[in-house]
């Protein structure tokens, strides 16, 4: 797996997380990519080391992500509606 360079800090994402739903693409631990619906919850979430726990819409349940491996962040409209397809 080639090195990531973090392009996100914690400073400038939480406060995203916090109030917008947003599609994330991260990579997981097995270094496959993930993307991520995730709802807001009006708090910005707690960081545990570099861990960052967020609501999946999808899953409707707790999941995390790693903010050194996170590779983007997309703000979505409030009310919008998106569809996963699931990756080859």
């Amino acid at each position: 797996m080639r090195a990531l360079v973090p392009a996100f800090t914690a400073a400038a994402v939480l406060p995203v997380l916090a109030v917008n739903p947003c599609l994330l693409v991260f990579v997981k631990a097995d270094g496959t990519v993930r993307q991520m619906l995730t709802t807001p919850t009006g708090q910005e979430p707690r960081m545990r080391g570099q861990a960052v726990p967020v609501w999946d819409a999808v899953a409707e349940d707790w999941r995390s992500f790693r903010i050194d491996r996170l590779l983007s962040v997309a703000i979505l409209p409030e009310g919008s509606t998106l569809t996963l397809v699931p990756q080859a």
